[in-house]
């Protein structure tokens, strides 16, 4: 069945072109891309809409984001219920790191069939971080998306944050189910792969510009991440 007998598509992805720092997106039952705005289009550098028919997650995302994704996807499928308020950290067109709230519904044909989701990914920042997390998290949260290239210190972030350095670690486990160290490093090899994927850097650059002290270690993050060295992936792409 054609999800764009129930959706039309065309119009609606017309639509959100002009909403600013906004997804939109309508996917298959297999989970291929029908249809996007041009936000979606500028964020994975393609040049036409028609690039991303046919394609899903894993041609764009890394792997374990990808496979969120799709069991987000698979939920709202089998459910026939949309699944809202999905917080995920994004990266931009250039490795940097964003918050995103997402939005997922199913799409339903006439015999009560999911046949597809669509859904909207909404760029949020400061003041709507802290609406969902306490205001030390959030502070926490914003000054790691900007600075991930820099050197971060854990005290820095606590001093940020008006706690101590081991209740803001406790607090951020807590929320996260993660350290804040693991946090900073899933940050940064996330940058290192949209840079990977999108300039001519070398992978020198991309290790400074990431806040790596040099491209071993770059590569030994890397590999924990997404199971391959930058130089091995590099030569898959």
């Amino acid at each position: 069945m054609d999800i764009n007998n129930y959706l039309p598509t065309s119009i609606v992805s017309s639509l959100f072109d002009h909403v600013s720092e906004t997804t939109f997106f309508a996917k298959d039952r297999d989970g291929k891309f029908v249809t996007c705005n041009q936000e979606l289009i500028r964020i994975l550098r393609l040049n036409l809409r028609d690039e991303i028919f046919g394609k899903n997650d894993f041609d764009f995302f890394p792997k374990h984001n990808a496979e969120r994704y799709w069991e987000d996807d698979q939920e709202v499928m089998e459910s026939k219920n949309p699944k809202l308020n999905i917080l995920e950290l994004i990266p931009n067109e250039i490795g940097q790191m964003f918050w995103y709230v997402t939005h997922k519904y199913p799409v339903v044909d006439e015999n009560g069939t999911c046949i597809g989701i669509t859904g909207i990914c909404q760029k949020k920042e400061g003041k709507y971080l802290r609406t969902i997390f306490p205001e030390s998290l959030s502070k926490v949260l914003e000054y790691i998306a900007e600075n991930y290239s820099e050197k971060i210190q854990i005290q820095q972030l606590a001093n940020l944050s008006f706690l101590s350095q081991r209740t803001l670690e406790r607090l951020f486990k807590k929320t996260f189910n993660r350290t804040i160290a693991g946090y900073i490093r899933n940050v940064r090899a996330q940058a290192v792969f949209e840079l990977l994927k999108s300039s001519t850097m070398s992978l020198g650059e991309i290790a400074h510009s990431c806040g790596y002290c040099d491209q071993s270690y770059m590569s030994k993050e890397f590999k924990k991440q997404f199971g391959v060295t930058p130089k091995k992936y590099l030569s898959l792409v």
